[in-house]
């Protein structure tokens, strides 16, 4: 399968990482691609790093917008037949991409490819795996599970555009979660393929994630993205199947953020209101353990169990380098 695959990098003050991130595209086998990095506004020497790659990059700034209207900007530059995005301080396998479109190509019924992707720290030592195997028809895996990532998959432009209007798009008044949403967008309406190897590596530290917002906000971000999800003509079909199950999934989502950032009572509340609504979601018990043990030890009981699901896929060979 051939044809131009568009790159997309947003970056906001990550010029410590973009270097690696950029590299890591120049580096891939497959050789038809284009890279567009989206300045957000960025105060740190981010134009002096993007300048010094010439005509290879596409370089555009803005003022500081936020994360989507970044993904957005470079969504209207793409002449790709794919797109692929990257946050600026994640990196690529250098097979990623050529595996990807040999994915697509063999299942021709698929509009998205992901593969699996590791956890690593700031000097990229791995924390764990994530290895999903779902294909085909994956909504409710990806809306139970919230299992994938925006830099792990690759599209098919058809996806976004409908001839050239972009029809498609991160929703900009979301400070978290737009992601997911988009990813449930399509989920709903294309069938999934997915590369059995560990291609995408994400960069966990301070800054990678969302502390500077207050939570209350972040709660109204989830709560906004599952109104519009239930009024969707799309999606709203597809968790009407799903039941009560899915109202109370969201309700957990919701209580472990609480959890996550200290706020104990709302979140046991929002545990219950979830047992309220489907009392057999045993996700919502699993959340009464952590309020009971602390979620810093689920965390790391959940890293131990990635750990060594991580070493025997190993074994296999499966993990790209």
């Amino acid at each position: 399968m051939k044809g131009l695959v568009s790159v997309i990098i947003p970056t906001y003050n990550r010029a410590s990482f973009l270097k690696r991130a950029i590299e890591s595209v120049l580096a891939q086998t497959y050789e038809a691609i284009e890279i567009i990095v989206v300045d957000d506004g960025s105060t740190d020497d981010t134009h002096t790093l993007v300048a010094s790659y010439g005509d290879k990059v596409l370089f555009i700034r803005q003022n500081h917008e936020g994360a989507s209207a970044a993904r957005n900007r470079g969504l209207l530059l793409a002449r790709g037949e794919f797109i692929a995005f990257l946050d600026s301080d994640d990196y690529w396998a250098k097979e990623k991409l050529a595996e990807q479109l040999t994915a697509l190509e063999q299942h021709p019924e698929a509009a998205v490819c992901y593969t699996w992707y590791a956890l690593v720290d700031q000097d990229e030592q791995f924390s764990r795996a994530i290895c999903p195997q779902d294909k085909g028809d994956i909504f409710s895996a990806v809306y139970f599970r919230n299992h994938l990532i925006t830099p792990h998959l690759l599209i098919k432009r058809s996806c976004f555009f409908e001839g050239e209007e972009l029809i498609l798009k991160f929703d900009p008044n979301l400070i978290i979660a737009e992601d997911f949403k988009l990813r449930l967008q399509l989920a709903s309406a294309y069938h999934f393929c997915y590369v059995p190897k560990c291609l995408v590596y994400v960069t966990t530290h301070p800054g990678s994630t969302h502390s500077s917002y207050k939570v209350d906000e972040m709660v109204k971000c989830l709560r906004s993205v599952e109104e519009y999800l239930w009024q969707d003509p799309g999606t709203a079909k597809r968790l009407k199947r799903l039941g009560p199950r899915a109202k109370a999934a969201w309700r957990f989502e919701i209580a472990y953020l609480l959890l996550d950032k200290g706020r104990w009572t709302d979140a046991i509340k929002t545990v219950f209101e979830a047992l309220q609504i489907y009392p057999l979601y045993w996700r919502a018990y699993g959340g009464i353990l952590a309020l009971l043990i602390g979620s810093r030890n689920v965390d790391r009981i959940i890293r131990i169990y990635h750990g060594l699901r991580y070493w025997r896929l190993r074994t296999d060979s499966s993990f790209g380098h």
